[in-house]
This record gives structure tokens, C-alpha cells and sequence, in this order.
């Protein structure tokens, strides 16, 4: 058997084989074959062509337009460190999705706007009747209010002061609406009807505002509301003989009177006032009123004394 040579030489058609190390002497490597790798190659080309068809976006020319005033992205090493890890395909979809980004109308329809808010319909307002006070309306002390003439669209207001007694000093005969509306507020009606003072010809009946004031003068009747047509002279008068009764300065009494009888007021009134007899009231709340145990609890209130106050208790002992 003749030998093989370690010198023998090969075409390049045919390559030189060295026998293995691990392998028996009588096994020989057998030569590469390029036309396999070459297959193996073009096949992979083709996979490769056919992803990056299936991959692909239809962009129409508008897009295309529009991406080539759009500025260059530049990625950063960290990205490409990541590109160079992932399989060449996912490398060039992930490329173009940067240099791409979706258009802002592609965007609003896969991913709509929020929905229109439910807000239920108004709800319908409550129409509250107006408080509105009679003209002239003032508290004057604890339990005491004045005022001139009430009217309907007063009525209102006058729920809420709680009433007890209405004391009118008007001559005329009370309107029908207002006693109907006093007994559905179960308030009781008085009046001590003084005819308007027309200076010089009438004066002001003394024994009328005495009555008056024993109305007041009982607590027992509070909240107790006093008017007139205006609320101005008459009613003025029965308040300054209430301020005389509450120790009051002529000074501040006349003051209060001209502020509610403005622009007109009457020196005839302010007479009455100045000359009314405080000690006939008291004797008048012991006979007829309600006694000085049921007087208003006012803190300037004069009480009597000396030779008064004697005779008030002989007059309530009998």
C-alpha cells in the first residue's frame, strides 16, 4: 500500500482536509462546503426581505412631506449599545419608529378624546317672598316696635317679629285684611283711635295716650307693635311720654321725635310731651293695668317714689 504524502497539494476546487487530532488515523475531516453556506446565506437574505415587507408602513405623500421638514433624531450610544443586542429585524423596526413617531392624526383615532360630562339640569329656585318693614319701622326698647301703617306686603316681615298685640292710634276704622291677618297670627287688636293733630286747632286727648301707655306698660302684651298713618306725630307723641317714663332728657326725647316726624315736625307735639303728667299713668297701671309686678323689665324705667309710691300701694292693698 503505497503511502499518502504530508506535502501532497490540493486545487483550490479541492481543499486540503487535515485529519483530526481526537480522531483515529484512519478518519479524515471532510472538506467544506461553500455551496451550503452560501444557500444557508441567501436563505437568510430572503427571511430577512420578507420581514422587513411585512413590517413595513404605507406612507402617503402628504407624510412624506411632512417627514422630511421634521429634523433629524439623533440616538444616543446608550440606544445603539441596546440596538446592536436585539436581532437585526427588531433593530430596524425599533429605528424607524423613532425617525417616524406616529402622525397627531393617526394618534387621535386610536386613542379618542375623553367623553362629554353628564351634568344634571338645574334645579329650580326657590322664590322667597321679600321681608319688607312697614314705613318708619323702628325697635324702640326690649318688646317694643313702631312703625306706620302696615300694608299686605308687609305681613311678612311682621310674622317674624313674633307679635303679642298690635295698638294702633288711628281714628278710622281698621281695614278688614289687616284684622284678618292679625287673628290668623292669633295677635290681639287695640285701638286708641287720637285724631291726626293739625296744629293749632286740635290737641292730643290725655286720657287716650294714658290708656295706651297701660297697654304698654304690661309685659304681658309684648312683642307689642304701635303705629299710626306715618308713624310720625302721633305714634311720635305716645313714645316721648314712654321716654319721660324711662327717665329719657327732654333733650334726647325731642331729638328722637324730630328724627321720625322729618321734614314736618309739630311744637304742639313736643308741648304734650314736655307737659304730660307721668304720676296719673302710674295710679291708671295699679287700678286698670296689670300691676307694677307685671312692668316691663327696661333698665332705665322710673319707678315711683316718695308720697306716690305710698299711695300706689294703698290703692293696690284695697
Amino acid at each position: 500500500m503505497s503511502s499518502i504524502s504530508s506535502h501532497s497539494s490540493f486545487s483550490p476546487s479541492h481543499p486540503s482536509t487535515t485529519p483530526s487530532t481526537n480522531s483515529s488515523p484512519s478518519t479524515i475531516s471532510q472538506p467544506r462546503d461553500h455551496s451550503l453556506s452560501t444557500h444557508k446565506t441567501s436563505q437568510i437574505d430572503e427571511i430577512s426581505v420578507e420581514l422587513d415587507e411585512e413590517e413595513t408602513y404605507d406612507i402617503s405623500e402628504d407624510e412624506e412631506d411632512h417627514m422630511d421638514d421634521e429634523p433629524e433624531i439623533h440616538i444616543s450610544e446608550e440606544d445603539e449599545g441596546e440596538s446592536k443586542q436585539m436581532p437585526a429585524f427588531l433593530a430596524r423596526i425599533r429605528s424607524h419608529m423613532i425617525s417616524h413617531p406616529p402622525s397627531p392624526t393617526a394618534l387621535a383615532t386610536v386613542h379618542p378624546g375623553p367623553q362629554p360630562l353628564y351634568l344634571p339640569p338645574p334645579s329650580v329656585p326657590v322664590i322667597v317672598e321679600d321681608l319688607v318693614p312697614p314705613d318708619n319701622f323702628a325697635t324702640v326698647c326690649k318688646g317694643v316696635y313702631r312703625s306706620g301703617f302696615p300694608l299686605k306686603r308687609n305681613f311678612g316681615f311682621m310674622e317674624t317679629l313674633q307679635l303679642k298685640t298690635v295698638l294702633t292710634l288711628v281714628l278710622e276704622d281698621y281695614p278688614e285684611a289687616n284684622l284678618s291677618w292679625c287673628q290668623s297670627q292669633d295677635i290681639q287688636f287695640m285701638q286708641f283711635g287720637i285724631p291726626g293733630n293739625k296744629e293749632p286747632f286740635d290737641n292730643i286727648p290725655e286720657h287716650v295716650i294714658r290708656s295706651a301707655l297701660v297697654t304698654v306698660l304690661d309685659e304681658r302684651n309684648h312683642p307689642i307693635l304701635i303705629h299710626c298713618n306715618k308713624g310720625k306725630h302721633r305714634t311720635g307723641c305716645l313714645i316721648g311720654c314712654i321716654r319721660r317714663i324711662q327717665s329719657w332728657s327732654l333733650t334726647s326725647i325731642f331729638d328722637e321725635y324730630r328724627r321720625f316726624s322729618f321734614p314736618k315736625s309739630r311744637a304742639v307735639d313736643q308741648q304734650f310731651i314736655d307737659l304730660f303728667d307721668v304720676d296719673q299713668v302710674w295710679e291708671e297701671v295699679v287700678i286698670s293695668g296689670g300691676g307694677l309686678e307685671h312692668l316691663p323689665k327696661w333698665k332705665m324705667i322710673s319707678l315711683p317714689k316718695g308720697r306716690l309710691a305710698a299711695r300706689l300701694k294703698l290703692i293696690q292693698s284695697h
